[in-house]
This record gives C-alpha cells, sequence and structure tokens, in this order.
C-alpha cells in the first residue's frame, strides 16, 4: 500500500510538475503540539494561557498564529481589538495578517496586505491575503485573484490549501486544464486532503476520465461498501433511487461518466 501510495505521488508530481513544483508537505513539530495542547486544556483559561503563549513564542510565525487565534475567537470579548493592538505592539508581518483575518473585512485585508508585500513584495501570507481581498471584487476580479494566489505559490509551494484556492478559481474562469493542474499540485503536497480529491474527482467524471477516476475513487468510498443484489430487479422493474439513497455503489459512480 505504501508503494502504491508512493508510486501514485510520482504520477501526480510528474503532471502538476510541469507546471508547479509542489513537495509533501510535512506539518512541524510545533504546529502538532499546540494543537494538542490546546485540545487537552481542561478549561478556556487554560486555553487562553496556551494560546497566548504561543503568540509570545511564535511572533513570527503564522500557522501557529492562525491555530492560537482559532482557539481565541470564541474566548475574547473584543477579539478584533486584542488582535489590533497586537499588530501596533509587535509591527510583523505575522501580527499584521492576524489582524486582518481576526476582522474579516475587505478594506481592512487589502490595507493590511499592501502593508506586508511593502515590505516583503513576496511574502506568502500577504499574497494570500492580497488575492483574498481582491476577490471580494466580484467575478470581474479573479484574474487578479488568480495572479496573486500564482505569486503565493511560487512563494511557498508546499501548501495544500494554497493549490486549492488556486484550482477553484481557476475553476470560476472555466480554465479546467488550469484548475486540475493546480488540484493535483495539492494531492501532492497532502494525498488526504478530502475537498482536493472530491474536486479532482468531479474533473475526471466531468472530462471522462474513468481510469483516473476509478483509480482515485476508493479513497472516497466506505471501507466496507455495501453489497446490494441487483438481480431484485430481474423481473423488469425499475430501481427506485431510494434503494440506493446513502450507499455507494459502483453504478452511481458509472452514471457520472
Amino acid at each position: 500500500m505504501k508503494l502504491l501510495t508512493m508510486l501514485g505521488l510520482l504520477v501526480l508530481w510528474s503532471v502538476a510538475g510541469a507546471q508547479y513544483s509542489p513537495q509533501l508537505y510535512v506539518v512541524p513539530e510545533a504546529e502538532t503540539k499546540l494543537r494538542a495542547d490546546l485540545a487537552s486544556a481542561p478549561d478556556d483559561v487554560k486555553r487562553k494561557e496556551v494560546a497566548f503563549l504561543a503568540l509570545e513564542k511564535y511572533p513570527d510565525d503564522v500557522s501557529i498564529g492562525r491555530i492560537a487565534q482559532d482557539a481565541l475567537l470564541p474566548l475574547l470579548k473584543e477579539p478584533v481589538k486584542f488582535f489590533s493592538d497586537n499588530a501596533e505592539n509587535n509591527k510583523t508581518n505575522a501580527a499584521r495578517y492576524l489582524y486582518a483575518r481576526a476582522a474579516n473585512d475587505g478594506e481592512i485585508s487589502n490595507r493590511v496586505a499592501d502593508q506586508i508585500l511593502a515590505s516583503d513584495p513576496n511574502d506568502y501570507w500577504g499574497l494570500r491575503l492580497k488575492g483574498v481581498a481582491i476577490g471580494a471584487g466580484g467575478p470581474d476580479s479573479l484574474p487578479r485573484v488568480v495572479e496573486m494566489m500564482e505569486r503565493a505559490v511560487k512563494s511557498n509551494p508546499n501548501r495544500p490549501d494554497t493549490y486549492l484556492y488556486l484550482g477553484f478559481y481557476y475553476k470560476q474562469l472555466g480554465q479546467d486544464d488550469k484548475a486540475i493542474a493546480a488540484f493535483e499540485a495539492g494531492a501532492v503536497c497532502d494525498p488526504n486532503d478530502k475537498i482536493i480529491r472530491d474536486f479532482r474527482l468531479t474533473h475526471y467524471a466531468t472530462h471522462k476520465q474513468a481510469e483516473k477516476y476509478f483509480a482515485l475513487v476508493p479513497q472516497a468510498l466506505p471501507k466496507a461498501p455495501l453489497d446490494l443484489d441487483v438481480t431484485l430487479a430481474s423481473d423488469g422493474s425499475k430501481l427506485s433511487k431510494d434503494v440506493f439513497k446513502g450507499h455507494y455503489s459502483i453504478i452511481e459512480c458509472w452514471t457520472y461518466l
């Protein structure tokens, strides 16, 4: 099984590598530990303490900051003010990004992204934030969003979520070939990402790529699929949708092709 997984990754890499340079994303140990510490915290007071300590210990790490922020947002009375003050006091790009993320406001995100990119035009999180901010402008803004996301994946080619965004935006533009290239690159970074997998399955089905579809679809099926006795239709009666409702079947898979 491990050999098959590695072979699959090599195939994906060869396809995606023509346009991108993805690599398997390994979650840093500090992130894993922080998630575990937050999950094991006995109460909200301790959870806040763990999150505050993480922000203090890793002031320049956006990934750590996002985990700490997600823990703090429901626990703080004025979370936007807290992260605004944090950005003002620390003046790091990470702190600025977290403020924009907490505010969840297009104008703030756009302004903060410009501040980050002014100090580093290739800052991954700044480019990503700028792309999301531009995207608030509607369908006409999609080409500029794609431009920002393309720059973001070049800045950090190992983040699966950015390939997901990029593929989604390409689909919105009707550029399916570029969309699937992005999704397949994301699958190299994280072969277990369910959303990326589902986008790939939809693409393979829509474009009648049966071999790729059936090579991937077992990952989406239960480990013990339901066996149905289809001979119940031997008398010529039609199978009702209700018979298959809630269950996976090879027949359902084929109907997409």
